[in-house]
C-alpha cells in the first residue's frame, strides 16, 4: 500500500518477491536487524524483447530527512537515508562505511567501488562488465 506521495505506508509488509503497486517491495528487519531481499531479478525483458539490467533503490522509511529549500521555503530535495555521512570521522576503515561481511549473513556480496584503506584511490572491480544470472 502506498501513501499519496507514492511511498510505502508504515507497517505495510510484502513478502520478498511480491510487489505492491508501483513495484515497491517492503521488508522489515529480522530479530538481528538484517534486511533480506530474495529472488530479485538481475535483468528483465520488456514486451518488445529489449533486455535491461534491473536496478533497485533502497529507502529506509522513518529516518530523519535532510531537507534543502530555496529562499521561498519550497522544498528542492530531501535525503531520507543518510544515517551518517560517508567517511565521517578520521578512521576511514571503521567509521560510517557499511561492512561487507557482517554476521549472521552467510552469503553476501562484497561492497565494491569503495576507496582503499588509505582513502586515496577509488577501486572498482568488474568495471564495465555485465553479469547475468541463469537458472541452475
Amino acid at each position: 500500500e502506498l501513501d499519496g506521495d507514492g511511498n510505502p505506508l508504515l507497517g505495510a509488509t510484502y513478502p520478498s518477491g511480491e510487489t505492491a503497486a508501483g513495484g515497491f517491495v517492503t521488508v522489515h528487519t529480522d530479530e538481528e536487524g538484517v534486511y533480506t531481499f530474495e529472488n530479485l531479478p538481475t535483468a528483465y525483458t520488456d514486451a518488445d524483447g529489449e533486455h535491461y539490467l534491473a536496478a533497485y533503490r533502497v529507502v529506509l522509511n522513518g529516518l530523519h530527512k535532510d531537507v534543502v529549500t530555496d529562499d521561498d521555503g519550497n522544498e528542492l530535495y530531501a535525503t531520507p537515508w543518510m544515517m551518517t555521512h560517508y567517511h565521517q570521522g578520521d578512521d576511514v576503515a571503521a567509521d560510517s562505511d557499511v561492512r561487507d561481511s557482517a554476521s549472521p549473513v552467510q552469503a553476501s556480496y562484497k561492497v565494491i567501488g569503495r576507496e582503499d584503506v588509505d582513502g586515496s584511490t577509488a577501486l572498482r572491480a568488474l568495471d564495465g562488465q555485465i553479469i547475468l544470472a541463469a537458472k541452475v
